[in-house]
């Protein structure tokens, strides 16, 4: 990972030095602090919140898990790059908040969810290779990695290729379209990053209409291989503490 600094830390250091203002020496009271002294906890103290407070250039997926409050998101990003809104999981019955960030330095695009009952803690993050506006109409297109070997975009071909083993996953047109069950002991299995599938153009192609519904479908088939299926999502949830 690289790093940039971050600009806040100097409003901080001022803070720090209201309260060095004064010092004890060896119980004869408070001793003012010379101009030079002062000069040179200020060096000090920005030296230390330098290192205590570098923000990362989040190049994988993963990275973004490492920010788990929407004050820590506001001060990495910029308060003006996140997004507050609503999404609904589990056929709209499940209504939850989320911050949508931009990250001006990649120009990714990254959602964190929320929890339902406590807005506070962070569910699950997400990234799509899909960019859509307020109208679900697709404005881009982003190819995250993963630090497991995996991106956005990649074809199923590709996945098959790099997760070294067939997996299943389900049909198109409904509400889990795409969700992978990858095989035990897999790359996909041993990945805390979890994947869901997409398919371009599948309701223009009717080649691949037979993909659509609640079945599962396998990669051995040789339907499958051929349809243009991609990675869609990556989900990565939090660990409860």
């Amino acid at each position: 990972m690289k790093t940039f600094q971050s600009q806040n830390i100097f409003f901080k250091s001022v803070l720090v030095l209201s309260m060095i203002s004064f010092v004890s020496c060896k119980g004869d009271g408070p001793k003012k602090v010379s101009k030079n002294d002062e000069a040179q906890s200020i060096k000090e103290v920005e030296k230390e919140l330098l290192k205590k407070t570098e923000i990362m250039i989040f190049d994988e997926f993963e990275d973004y898990a490492s920010l788990t409050t929407l004050n820590e998101i506001q001060n990495a990003f910029g308060w003006e790059n996140c997004e507050s809104g609503t999404s609904y999981y589990s056929e709209g019955t499940i209504k939850v908040k989320h911050t949508l960030v931009k990250n001006l330095k990649n120009n990714h695009q990254v959602k964190y969810v929320w929890n339902q009952k406590d807005p506070s803690i962070l569910d699950f993050i997400e990234a799509s290779y899909n960019i859509y506006d307020k109208d679900f109409n697709i404005l881009a297109y982003q190819t995250i990695e993963s630090n497991c070997g995996m991106n956005l975009g990649m074809s199923i071909k590709n996945l098959i290729k790099w997760n070294e083993k067939e997996f299943s996953f389900s049909g198109f047109g409904l509400d889990y379209e795409g969700t992978v069950i990858p095989t035990d002991n897999s790359k996909l299995d041993n990945c805390k990053v979890k994947i869901t599938l997409g398919i371009k153009d599948n309701i223009e192609n009717n080649t691949f209409t037979s993909l659509n519904g609640g079945g599962l479908f396998n990669t051995k088939s040789a339907l499958v291989r051929k349809a243009p299926i991609y990675l869609s999502l990556f989900t990565l949830y939090i660990p409860k503490k």
